[in-house]
């Protein structure tokens, strides 16, 4: 399917130099937000994330935080290139725990991960046969699969002679780690259809995408403007809307 006069918000700046920070060196904001967790209709977590444009690097920076009493809390931040490949990971557990991961490049064909526990244990290394283009999907953290998709998004698009975009999105297989589960994973992904339903009391159209892993599925709800507005995992009875 074509989609001419397509403009494609956090692509170009995720995947490309043309925006850069402005000259006072301050970054740019692509996108901010929050996405509310459900399970079986229940909030059970919140996710607040910022996607930055500093310089020649994009960086996504979030916050997990549990609805239960322990209002458990993680934070993540992931530094890309301007092709959209890994230059840094970087996940904390501040409450109850107290743990961090680490991921980085080693060279052009493995990733170096470090992992701590807290305490006095010493810190865990592995090394994984992976490249900097291999995207980074973390437990709970939808902000990066927005991120995912948006590379999706870029692979098929194209400039045309007179300054609009062409895409043409077809099925492809992208690789990706899941910095908890030390788990390389190949998502499978599709654009399906335009949808209109109701979010929030209005109805729009909005651009859907099929996320498919070995064990998961994801169906994935993306705004006019590319934003990731919902994300439906039947599997988990789970729903993900952005706040």
């Amino acid at each position: 399917m074509k989609l001419r006069k397509f403009v494609l918000l956090g692509t170009v700046c995720l995947l490309a130099t043309a925006i850069a920070a402005d000259d006072k060196g301050k970054p740019v904001v692509v996108d901010s937000g929050s996405f509310g967790i459900m399970v079986k209709g229940s909030r059970v977590a919140t996710e607040t994330f910022r996607v930055e444009q500093r310089g020649t690097s994009s960086v996504v920076v979030s916050e997990l935080r549990t609805e239960d009493a322990s209002k458990a809390t993680q934070t993540a931040e992931l530094e890309m290139a301007a092709n959209g490949g890994l230059k840094r990971y970087t996940w904390k557990e501040t409450k109850p725990g107290d743990a961090t991961i680490l991921v980085e490049p080693q060279d052009e064909q493995f990733l170096s991960l470090r992992w701590s526990e807290g305490g006095t244990a010493a810190p865990k290394n592995t090394t994984m046969a992976l490249t900097p283009a291999t995207s980074i999907v973390d437990d709970n953290f939808f902000s990066q699969m927005q991120v995912l998709v948006w590379k999706y998004m870029a692979m098929g698009c194209r400039p045309t002679p007179d300054g609009q975009n062409e895409c043409v999105w077809i099925p492809r297989k992208l690789p990706t780690l899941n910095p908890h589960q030390q788990e390389p994973m190949l998502i499978n992904i599709e654009y399906g259809q335009q949808q209109r339903f109701k979010l929030k009391g209005v109805e729009h159209s909005y651009k859907i995408f099929r996320l498919k892993g070995e064990s998961t599925e994801w169906t994935l709800y993306f705004s006019d403007d590319n934003k990731l507005v919902r994300v439906l995992i039947p599997a988990e009875h789970a729903e993900v809307v952005r706040d």
